[in-house]
């Protein structure tokens, strides 16, 4: 088979950018072009009348081998790709049978494969990172998206190429908010933030998202590459720490407040201890005395004159004993809460300067003695306060159950006072720590010339380990 030599011809062929060849139905060379001989690293003229394997034994059995034996036997066009090691060469042949032979136009693709190689490690590399990497242009239209996007996201590749990734990933409160701060990146800057964003099942979840700007060679900016991570994981574990945090500092709330109980329980024996040898023995003592000196007074009138006043001290001091034994002794055990606060009332209407009004509407079997004693110990300091500094006439009292707790509502028309000025003295404190050793909460409403009221709620089973009665 021979090339024709029209000089026009010749002259074509060797002046297009692809090499060319020409093989008889022997594949020997009938022509080669310049640029195949470049291609070759062989002079065009030497190869003519050569047969093609003899001259490049390495490629038999090639992928080019076995494309110009289909095409020669076929007589169908082939286009076949295959790398060449001797000459370090990626060529793209397309053969164009005929037959008398072959005509086959070679591309050198080396420097293309070589770019497609590196795009390829790019990307494997990408795929291989455990972060969700995605490239947009600068309008956020999604032009890669590798295995961890995939992944992370539930879109595939194919899914999301050509979308915009605020529309698929971004929360719909957020999205402004987001769009905003990637079109404000410069050159080289980066933006990072915590980020809820959107799964292709409309799960949301958080992530840690860092978007860069990618300038091109002339320093303008054509894209934004922007890695995720999903936090989920994190997020929890530190919501746990969080929790185990608290409930570490709640479980020492707790036992301080188990202290304070056990404290208040102790205060409680010895003021009934106090109390009842202040009944038992200085009461006795005085009373023994008191008789001792009746009896010298009636047998003598002038001393009977003499002593009428110290036997007057005397009672006033057995009754003063009487009253604070009744106010330091109560019962440990056993306790009948709504007995106990009308026997207080009682003792301070002697004083007929105050009324006061009781209601009592608790099921008594609902809460422990301790934590009844504690209800009456602050009722008694509550009514010991108005007594003392309100001038209050009325006082009402009332305890209730009101959504599994104990409602205490202690009212008063007295004089009142600024909640927020300081106050000296311990006898709120001492309230107020009464009522967070049984995890109660108080409030306390008041203001001059309006009277008072004090609302306390304490659990009524309280789940805590309570302090004993003995």
């Amino acid at each position: 088979m021979n090339i024709p030599q029209a000089f026009d011809i010749q002259k074509i062929l060797d002046r297009i950018t692809d090499g060319f060849i020409a093989l008889d139905k022997n594949f020997c060379y009938t022509y080669v072009n310049k640029k195949a001989g470049e291609l070759v690293r062989r002079d065009p003229l030497s190869l003519i009348g050569k047969n093609v394997w003899e001259e490049f034994p390495e490629a038999v059995d090639s992928s080019t081998y076995y494309a110009f034996l289909q095409a020669m036997n076929e007589q169908n066009y082939i286009v076949n790709r295959d790398y060449f090691p001797p000459l370090d060469l990626w060529q793209e042949n397309h053969i164009y049978p005929s037959p008398e032979g072959l005509f086959i136009f070679i591309r050198n693709i080396t420097e293309q494969k070589r770019a497609e190689d590196k795009i390829r490690l790019k990307v494997n590399l990408l795929n291989a990172v455990g972060q969700a990497v995605i490239a947009t242009d600068m309008d956020g239209i999604i032009n890669y998206w590798n295995n961890a996007a995939e992944k992370m996201y539930g879109w595939s590749m194919t899914e999301v190429i050509g979308n915009n990734i605020t529309q698929l990933v971004t929360t719909k409160d957020r999205r402004d908010k987001i769009v905003n701060k990637v079109k404000a990146l410069d050159n080289g800057n980066s933006w990072s933030e915590e980020v809820v964003v959107c799964r292709k099942d409309k799960n949301s979840f958080p992530a840690f998202i860092t978007s860069s700007a990618l300038p091109d060679e002339a320093g303008k900016l054509v894209g934004i590459i922007e890695v995720s991570i999903d936090i989920s994981e994190r997020k929890m574990a530190e919501a746990n720490l969080k929790l185990l945090e608290n409930k570490i500092v709640e479980q020492k709330i707790q036992e301080q407040k188990k202290i304070s109980r056990a404290i208040i329980h102790a205060q409680e024996k010895e003021k009934n201890y106090i109390g009842l040898e202040l009944h038992d023995n200085a009461n006795q003592i005085l009373a023994g005395a008191k008789i001792y000196l009746t009896v010298a007074a009636n047998n003598d009138k002038n001393i009977k004159k003499i002593l009428e006043y110290p036997m007057q001290l005397i009672s006033s001091s057995m009754e003063a004993i009487r009253m604070l034994s009744h106010k330091q002794a109560t019962p440990l055990k056993n306790i009948n809460l709504e007995q106990l606060v009308r026997g207080l009332l009682k003792v301070f209407h002697k004083d007929k300067r105050t009324n006061s009004d009781f209601v009592y509407l608790v099921s008594g079997h609902l809460f422990n003695d301790g934590l009844k004693l504690n209800i009456y110990r602050i009722i008694q300091e509550l009514v010991i306060n108005i007594i003392k500094h309100a001038a209050a006439k009325n006082i009402n009292i009332s305890i209730k159950e009101k959504d599994n707790n104990i409602e205490i509502i202690v009212t008063d028309d007295g004089k009142g006072f600024d909640v927020n000025s300081k106050r000296n003295g311990i006898g709120i404190s001492n309230i107020i720590n009464r009522i967070e050793a049984f995890n109660g909460a108080i409030s306390i409403k008041s203001s001059p010339g309006n009277g008072c009221q004090t609302i306390v709620s304490m659990p009524m089973i309280n789940t805590l380990a309570q302090v004993q009665i003995e």
